[in-house]
């Protein structure tokens, strides 16, 4: 189910809010795409490059942003897009390896969707207080 954007998802930086919705878009992109049989192709390809390349822009970006606003979230944050990135690097591998497949991207997409909706509400809101 695709994610929909709500202000408990804002952390009180537009731009922030921005690459948030830009990466959920991205992810709703990947969950139509597998509803619609595309495992594989340069469709495929370009997006998840996309997800890849956002995602490290993005991280970089807030976790500056957490650093200038003494957000007590900041080391958390970090730590987190590392493990992120991490879990994210073994689905680039295993495509790399394997193949894109329906199955992997499926699971890719269940483990970024979910990941990046607790993050935003755990972690990154933490932000909101700290701007204001």
């Amino acid at each position: 189910m695709a994610i929909e954007w709500s202000d408990e998802l804002g952390c009180g930086v537009a731009k922030i809010d921005e690459q948030h919705q830009q990466l959920i878009g991205l992810l709703n992109t990947l969950e139509q795409m597998i509803d619609d049989g595309i495992e594989s192709g340069p469709e495929v390809d370009t997006l998840l490059g996309a997800l890849a390349s956002d995602t490290v822009t993005h991280f970089s970006f807030e976790e500056d942003c957490m650093m200038r606003y003494h957000c007590p979230a900041a080391q958390e944050n970090k730590e987190a897009h590392a493990q992120f990135l991490e879990i994210f690097g073994g689905f680039q591998r295993e495509i790399e390896e394997t193949g894109s497949s329906a199955a992997l991207l499926k699971r890719l997409h269940e483990t970024a969707e979910g990941w990046v909706v607790a993050h935003i509400l755990h972690v990154d809101v933490q932000l909101r207080s700290c701007v204001h």
